[in-house]
């Protein structure tokens, strides 16, 4: 890497690079991870050393590692679960879906996130499906609902959506997770129940308690699984014959019921039973009554039965769900808990870096501010060897042309520790005030500033803002962004023509966009990085430091703008500077004064 910094004359960065370090001097070797800066200290072209800067990054690289494993056995459990899964976030948009839903649905992750797995719906149940969750999302609550989902093999099946909302440890919504049960057979046992309700497949029976006889009804015989024929009309010994049908497990229960119907003189009788068909089907009956008395003796009860199997399957079908929802959602919150515990380790080791970028800005500016004194120093030595060489005048010209590139070396040094210091300044100044700046004024004032080179180089600048009264920002940042991006038009004229600047401002949707257009050099656009990086020069015959529009590019961006380019080698560049917008509508109108 070092001969690859002296000949290219770049610095390099290296990430997460891996070594084994006996740190405590006991010769035991731990794993380590570094950030590696290469970055060569230059006389002129020349790379006469290089600084090296090593970051321990073992802990951020350990934490990463740890959230990715965390990550990793999440989704291993929630693939293997048999439900399907779903996570969104605070806005509702779906960021995972395990693998059953893939594996059912035959969706593919890139039409099923966001809120396409709403695609694999009934058509009759989409909107309603759309906007039960919209309307859970809303309120940030608990979400159920049932709805049908199209197989892979085109047939629709009923699932039951069911979630709770996830809240960080402040409090903050951060969506669901939530799981889809397949309640297809019950649903559809549910269905049958109601139309055999609406058809009347009712049995009928009549009881004498007196004498033990009953009538059957031929469904009711059927529902009981007797044998067809043996017991048409009435029939000795019914009791017996009951106690036979009833399921032995439930023969007790019956019992009790009846003897304490009786006993309580009770109107109306009501038990739910199992029977035992001859070929081994169990099916359960309700059976409902009416009991009449002759004084406190039972005569006489008159009822019907139903088959009830489909809903008690139904009903032990969602308690077993029910179970392994509640053994589910244990899982999944640990599994959360996993992750917070993650999020929180990841939590700090960004304060730890945060503090690290803190002490990097204050060192450079630091360092920028302990070399003005001596650099200062040179000058005024300067000064006393001018005055005295000026006496040798015409003597030795080599030691004049040695003097003024001294002298030149020490106006580019000060210019790069001034540099320095407004990206260390930057850095402090995140948090500026901002107000409401007079973009004209600013102009104005820059063109002050620049009125030398303008004037040199017969450039003309020509302003037509229309539709920005004012721009909310840190005035002194505004300027300074106004100030560079004019004085490189200037300073990266083409030397065939003269130069031309227009500014320009209008609204953008969230944005207010200040543009310079320049008929100057232009540039390769291809890569950005280079435009943009710090010390980076496009035209090495023009004098400059490379650092003012990575400072302009961190100004923007700290205000949460934005700033473009596009440029044409030979015909002239044009910067776009999006301003955020704070609030509210601007009235257009247009201030054009040209100076040239």
């Amino acid at each position: 890497m070092l001969d690859q910094v002296y000949a290219s004359g770049e610095p390099f960065v290296g990430k997460d690079f891996k070594a084994f370090i006996d740190m405590d001097g006991r010769g035991e070797l731990s794993e380590q991870y570094y950030d590696f800066v290469f970055q060569p200290v230059k006389e002129g072209e020349t790379v006469e050393s290089i600084l090296i800067t090593a970051l321990n990054v073992t802990h951020q690289v350990q934490a990463r590692k740890a959230v990715l494993e965390r990550e990793a056995y999440f989704r291993e459990m929630a693939d293997s679960v048999p439900v399907m899964i779903w996570v969104t976030r605070s806005d509702g948009y779906c960021t995972y879906l395990n693998k059953p839903w893939y594996d059912y649905t035959g969706q593919t992750e890139e039409e099923a996130l966001g809120s396409g797995w709403l695609k694999a719906t009934h058509p009759a149940d989409f909107s309603r499906s759309q906007q039960a969750f919209l309307s859970a999302n809303a309120r940030q609550g608990p979400f159920s609902i049932l709805y049908r989902l199209k197989g892979k093999d085109g047939t629709y099946r009923w699932f039951l959506d069911k979630a709770d909302p996830k809240f960080d440890p402040a409090g903050n919504f951060e969506g669901y997770i939530g799981v889809v049960i397949d309640v297809d057979e019950q649903q559809r046992a549910e269905q049958r129940l109601q139309l055999s309700v609406r058809a009347g497949r009712v049995g009928i029976f009549e009881w004498d308690v007196v004498h033990d006889r009953a009538t059957y009804s031929d469904l009711l015989q059927d529902m009981f699984g007797l044998e067809p024929g043996r017991f048409q009309g009435e029939f000795e010994n019914a009791y017996q014959v009951y106690q036979r049908i009833i399921y032995p497990k439930d023969r007790d229960q019956v019992n009790e019921q009846v003897a304490k119907a009786f006993s309580n003189r009770a109107t109306e009788f009501y038990v739910e039973f199992r029977v035992v068909k001859p070929a081994g089907e169990v099916a359960w009956i309700a059976e409902r009554g009416e009991i009449l008395y002759e004084g406190s003796k039972p005569q006489r009860m008159n009822g019907t039965c139903i088959d009830i199997t489909e809903r008690k399957q139904a009903e032990e079908a969602r308690q077993r769900m029910a179970e392994e929802l509640a053994a589910l959602n244990e899982e999944l919150s640990a599994a959360n808990e996993e992750i917070q515990a993650a999020n929180e380790e990841l939590s700090q080791s960004n304060g730890k870096l945060t503090l690290i970028n803190a002490d990097l800005d204050n060192f450079i500016y630091t360092a920028s501010h302990d070399l003005k004194a001596p650099i200062l120093n040179i000058e005024g030595l300067m000064k006393v060897l001018s005055r005295r060489i000026s006496k040798l005048s015409g003597q030795d010209e080599q030691l004049e042309k040695m003097f003024t590139l001294m002298e030149d070396s020490v106006i580019r040094f000060k210019e790069t520790i001034n540099d320095l210091t407004d990206v260390a300044r930057i850095g402090k100044q995140l948090d500026q005030e901002s107000e409401s700046v007079d973009l004209l004024e600013v102009v104005e004032a820059t063109l002050l500033d620049l009125q030398q080179p303008v004037d040199e180089s017969g450039a003309q600048i020509e302003s037509r803002l229309e539709a920005c009264p004012s721009i909310v920002f840190p005035r002194k940042n505004l300027k300074s962004i106004v100030y560079n991006l004019l004085s490189n038009a200037i300073k990266y004229r083409d030397p065939n023509r003269t130069p031309h600047i227009t500014l320009t401002c209008q609204p953008d949707r969230n944005y207010l966009v200040l543009q310079v257009q320049d008929n100057g050099l232009g540039m390769d656009t291809s890569n950005p990085d280079k435009i943009f990086g710090m010390f980076k020069r496009l035209h090495a015959h023009v004098e400059g430091t490379g650092i003012g529009l990575y400072i302009v590019k961190k100004m923007i961006e700290n205000a949460g703008g934005k700033i473009e380019v596009e440029s044409t080698v030979g015909q002239g560049s044009t910067f776009r500077v999006y301003f955020k917008r704070s609030g509210g509508l601007y009235t257009n109108f247009t201030i054009s004064f040209r100076i040239g």
